[in-house]
């Protein structure tokens, strides 16, 4: 009989050496260490195809660097990682990378978020990216200087999951802030707002995806950072608050769906803020066994 091993989500050394830890059932710590990564890399997010044991060899992972670069690593096929050809305009420098259980593919936005960039688990080298379509529907109207100001926002586009299958794609709004301290001006980024499109699975097919504007996900909350996003029933864990987006980066805040309002956590020294990897646990961490 084969006991049963699971390890912990990857950890850094470093940017450039990723590794895994499993203490057995003898408290006897056992380490798995990737292929090095190329020095300098700074990596965006980690989105693995499931928790890795020994049961399940066939995981995938893959990590999406700072712009538009991507790395995948096939457990028991080859101990390397695969170059995935990318362009600045194939991959939103700034968007995260998600894994769908449902669709079994790794999906991350394309500028402007008219497309996401696709690939699935039997990706090779050499191999073509796919793109499937955004449509956008039932969009809110605004007012000519609601339309304004909002455009005048940087914008990052974010996919998630529910543990049902249920896909959110969140288009994250911040604007800059100039702030003079000590006759040093700084620019401080501030989250604005947050616009939240449910999948219209009756319309969705292989090279479309149908996303209609809601303000209404439910008992869900959604946690935005530096990693994969991840989306949880609020009724599960105490304190959290439904139809509400958690986040954490240039500010740690939370966003009320229902009546559009953001709040931003502060000190006596001013507003909460990281550029840390990670903020917030990955969505494996805290899927039941």
């Amino acid at each position: 009989m084969v006991e049963k091993t699971e390890y912990t989500l990857p950890k850094f050394i470093d940017n450039v050496h990723l590794y895994m830890e499993h203490i057995s059932s003898r408290n006897i710590t056992e380490n798995f260490y990737f292929p090095p990564l190329p020095k300098g890399s700074q990596i965006q997010n980690i989105a693995m195809s499931s928790c890795p044991d020994i049961n399940n060899e066939d995981w995938v992972m893959a990590v999406k660097f700072s712009g538009s670069k991507l790395k995948l690593y096939r457990h028991n096929k080859d101990f390397r990682w695969i170059d995935i050809e990318t362009t600045h305009e194939s991959i939103s420098p700034h968007s995260s990378l998600m894994y769908s259980k449902k669709d079994q593919r790794f999906y991350v936005p394309t500028p402007g978020c008219n497309y996401l960039c696709s690939f699935d688990l039997n990706f090779k080298e050499k191999d073509k990216l796919e793109f499937v379509e955004v449509r956008k529907t039932d969009l809110p109207k605004y007012e000519l200087f609601e339309f304004m100001e909002i455009n005048s926002f940087t914008r990052t586009d974010h996919m998630v999951e529910s543990s049902s299958g249920e896909q959110f794609l969140i288009s994250w709004y911040y604007g800059d802030e100039c702030k003079l301290n000590y006759k040093e001006l700084t620019v401080i980024h501030n989250t604005k707002q947050f616009k939240v499109f449910r999948e219209k699975e009756e319309l969705t097919d292989r090279k479309t995806k149908f996303m209609s504007y809601t303000e209404n996900i439910g008992d869900l909350c959604i946690f935005l950072g530096h990693g994969e996003a991840l989306c949880i029933p609020a009724s599960t864990i105490p304190g959290l608050k439904p139809n509400c987006i958690y986040f954490a980066g240039h500010n740690y805040g939370v966003f009320d769906i229902t009546t559009q309002t953001c709040y931003l956590f502060s000190t006596d020294e001013g507003l909460l803020s990281s550029t840390q990897f990670p903020s917030w646990p990955h969505p494996l961490s805290l899927t039941p066994n």
